[in-house]
Order: structure tokens, then C-alpha cells, then sequence
């Protein structure tokens, strides 16, 4: 019995264990990542603003692909196996690439204006918690979390102003952009 729980505490997160930075990350594939499995968000820098990239598990454009029932295992191991890949890219990748379904949607974004809080001195995301913490050289502190068993999150922010701006994706647009993604 002891042994057990010796291991069980031994197996808990500790505060070494945390995601930690000198700085907010400035890339949506490198920013702090908080979520429950449907409700996710990532925290990060763009352009002067702290952002929240939102997300849900569940948004995917669902369209219908005819063709795409054609392209099993079986079939493009066969093609692999000939040395003749461009029938499945004719079939998976041309299309796709055309007008892609189905695929996951991004969800929306909030950004703040940091104007005034200063550079960002550290950004940490407590394992145990699930909270995120980023400092700002004016002494302002952020703080967000997305809830653990409910589809809900959270932010304060002290010692600073902000003006929240909801950002919707561009779902049609004529180029593509990295950012739809994130």
C-alpha cells in the first residue's frame, strides 16, 4: 500500500514539468496550448497583440467528396506497389487541394492590444493547474485557462488595460494564408 501511493505521488506534475519561456512564444505552431479534448485554445504573440487562437474538436466542413470512397488502403498501396502514384493524387490530392473537404475549421480568435503593458518577460503554463501565466516588464499579468471537464475558459488580466477584438476566420478567400489555421 505504501509503495503505491509512493508511486502515485511520485507520478504527479511537478513545477519542472511546466512550459516555460522568457517571452510569449510569436508563433501560432510554438504558443502555449491549453485545452480539454473539445475546447482548445493557443496563446501566443502576432503583431503586437496577445492572441487567442479558439478552437472546438467538433467544427469540420463535412462536404461530400465522390471520389474520395475510391481511395482506400488497398488501392493506393496497389498504385505504391506499381510505382504509379498520380492516379491517387488525382484522386486525394488534386480535389483536395481544389476545394478542400472534409477538414477541420479553425474557430475564431480574440486578440488584445499589449499597447502598455510592455515586452513580455515570461510566459508559463502550469501543468498540475492548466493555467497559463505570462509577466509584462510594466508589472501587468495575464493569466488564462480553458476549464477541465467544461466547455468554458477564462482570462484576467491585472495592472493593464485591454480592448478585446473578435477576429472570424476567412473561410473564402482568394490566397492562402498560414493564419487561417491558426
Amino acid at each position: 500500500m505504501l509503495l503505491t501511493i509512493t508511486l502515485a505521488a511520485a507520478a504527479q506534475p511537478k513545477p519542472g514539468h511546466n512550459l516555460r519561456q522568457d517571452s510569449l512564444p510569436r508563433r501560432w505552431d510554438e504558443a502555449m496550448p491549453l485545452g480539454n479534448g473539445m475546447l482548445g485554445a493557443l496563446v501566443w504573440q502576432k503583431a503586437g497583440r496577445l492572441r487567442f487562437s479558439l478552437d472546438r474538436v467538433d467544427l469540420w466542413d463535412d462536404r461530400p467528396m465522390p471520389l474520395i470512397d475510391q481511395l482506400t488502403f488497398k488501392y493506393v498501396t496497389e498504385q505504391v506497389h506499381k510505382k504509379d502514384y498520380a492516379p491517387v493524387q488525382k484522386l486525394g490530392d488534386h480535389p483536395y487541394e481544389a476545394n478542400a473537404a472534409p477538414t477541420k475549421i479553425p474557430g475564431a480568435a480574440l486578440e488584445l492590444d499589449m499597447d502598455g503593458w510592455g515586452k513580455a518577460v515570461s510566459s508559463e503554463l502550469d501543468i498540475r493547474t492548466g493555467i497559463h501565466e505570462a509577466h509584462f516588464a510594466s508589472g501587468a499579468v495575464f493569466r488564462t485557462y480553458v476549464h477541465a471537464g467544461q466547455d468554458v475558459g477564462a482570462f484576467t488580466l491585472e495592472g493593464a488595460a485591454f480592448s478585446p477584438e473578435l477576429i472570424a476566420p476567412t473561410y473564402v478567400s482568394e490566397q492562402k494564408e498560414d493564419s487561417l489555421t491558426a
